[in-house]
């Protein structure tokens, strides 16, 4: 039976699939993103064996014909693929067993499935041309592969196996896709020094420490408008890049930052550097394309979706959700064992969400990855058990008291009423203040807030902006209080006031007198 010439999809042969994906992991060698030689070795092994159970004839006949797998008829094509790796072909053959047979997720486990269909199995390595004993030696692998499963991550054997099936998946979802797994990031030190040179500018002490700093990951505190955002990228440098932030808008609008910072929006060279990745990204990239006259750009969607893009914006549960070891998690872990990783406004999440962040932290060390926590804010017991998990790997640096002083606080040792602001607004007013900004603790007290205010006869536009809004009327109140941050003064016939949660404070980029 000549294997490669079977198919692996309607239109394409085991063998051409088996060398897209080896091509995929020469390019992930290529790029550095590989760090291990006998690693590159196994993988490559494991992309052309992963596919070669699709050779028995109820696949064929299936993939042919059409139809639904049928258990009682059929055995999933990843464990009939494990029959095919040669032991003296691998570094570690435990590993490379274990990549194949997991590489896809049924309902029923591999090995439950294995030990359970005997009979069948056999009928197939009868079609394969294997010997009556192949599968009491796979038992002997299997039980290997099992215990390697239940192996814990510190265990250097199960890092190698997880790197290697994670990065089988990298291979396998983009020969599928017919993309590039990785594109390649040799411009974003290029683009800070020109976005610094253009403004005749220079890196300030912040900015400075996270250059010096590159190697290592960091926890720093600083300001806001001391320039975090850009001492994260120059940290960066140019490497793989995942800026991850807690809501949407923050998102939304970093992502639109970046995309000045890095690209050409006229020629969309952006599409090959920068990726916006949420819950609602699709929509996102819809109403660009519709915004900009062009048809919906599926290939960038389905890039930015596999996190093949130099740099990823994202909110956490869209990377981090690795730290819940669900099936086929593999995957992310290996693109982070590669990756730098900036978090901005950690103290924003809640307990459980900060815990999922503070073990993906953990995961990502041990596998090789780094990590910045730029922040303003840090509560002490989150730096204690960063610096638990890096140990010395890591440098600190408090610079809350470097930036320009741009406020004046006054405290009121009660809750703010309505009057209370009114009486701010009538005490402020001039020609120099004429943007107020209201960031109530709860949606409730913002709409009851902007009520009595906007009842009130106060001479200003009032406006109220939170997240229960629906989607649309949410972006269009968006634009709007952008637009109010960005007007001068000089140039506001009538002063404006904006009453809303933490949400104005953690997403969007706005000034207010």
């Amino acid at each position: 039976m000549n294997i490669e010439d079977k198919l692996a999809k309607p239109d394409k042969t085991i063998g051409q699939h088996s060398n897209e994906l080896i091509e995929q992991a020469k390019l992930l060698y290529k790029l550095g993103y590989i760090k291990s030689d006998d690693l590159y070795s196994d993988l490559l092994v494991s992309c052309l064996k992963h596919d070669n159970g699709k050779a028995n004839s109820q696949f064929q006949k299936r993939i042919t014909k059409g139809g639904n797998f049928q258990p009682e008829q059929e055995i999933p094509h990843n464990i009939l693929s494990t029959f095919f790796i040669d032991k003296s072909e691998c570094i570690n053959p435990v590993s490379v067993y274990f990549a194949v047979l997991y590489h896809h997720y049924n309902k029923d486990s591999p090995v439950t499935v294995f030990k359970e269909n005997r009979e069948l199995i056999e009928k197939f390595l009868a079609e394969f041309g294997f010997d009556t004993n192949s599968y009491n030696k796979m038992k002997r692998n299997i039980k290997k592969i099992k215990d390697l499963f239940e192996t814990e991550l510190s265990d250097e054997e199960k890092q190698y196996a997880v790197l290697l099936k994670g990065l089988l998946h990298k291979c396998d979802y983009s020969a599928s896709a017919g993309l590039d797994c990785e594109k390649v990031n040799d411009f974003l030190t290029d683009s800070l020094n020109n976005w610094k040179n253009t403004r005749n500018i220079h890196y300030n002490e912040l900015q400075e420490f996270c250059i010096k700093n590159t190697d290592s990951n960091l926890i720093v505190t600083a300001p806001t408008g001391m320039g975090k955002t850009e001492a994260g990228l120059l940290w960066c440098g140019d490497n793989k890049c995942f800026f991850v932030l807690p809501l949407k808008t923050a998102i939304n609008a970093m992502y639109e930052r970046i995309k000045k910072l890095c690209g050409d929006n006229s020629h969309e060279d952006y599409k090959e550097r920068v990726a916006l990745v949420h819950s609602d990204m699709k929509s996102y990239y819809l109403e660009d394309s519709i915004i900009s006259g062009k048809n919906y750009d599926f290939a960038y969607a389905q890039c930015s979706k596999q996190l093949a893009l130099p740099i990823t914006i994202c909110t956490p549960d869209q990377i981090f959700d690795f730290a819940l070891k669900y099936a086929g998690y593999e995957y992310k872990l290996a693109v982070a064992s590669y990756s730098k990783f900036i978090i901005d406004e950690i103290q924003m999440y809640s307990p459980d969400v900060l815990a999922a962040i503070i073990y993906a932290i953990e995961m990502i060390h041990t596998l090789g990855g780094k990590v910045a926590v730029i922040t303003a804010t840090l509560p002490p017991f989150v730096r204690n058990e960063i610096e638990k998990i890096l140990g010395t790997d890591v440098k600190t640096s408090d610079f809350s008291d470097k930036g320009k002083l741009r406020h004046n606080v006054k405290v009121y040792e009660k809750n703010l009423q309505s009057d209370d602001i009114i009486k701010i607004f009538d005490d402020t007013i001039c020609d120099k203040v004429k943007k107020y900004l209201v960031v109530c603790n709860s949606i409730d007290i913002a709409n009851k807030m902007y009520t009595e205010i906007k009842n009130s006869d106060i001479n200003a536009s009032v406006n109220l902006f939170h997240s229960n809004f629906t989607k649309n009327d949410r972006k269009t109140k968006e634009n709007a209080i952008l637009a109010a941050s960005e007007k001068t003064n000089e140039s506001m016939n009538i002063p404006e006031i904006w009453i809303s949660t933490s949400v104005v404070e953690a997403s969007l980029d706005i000034d207010f007198d």
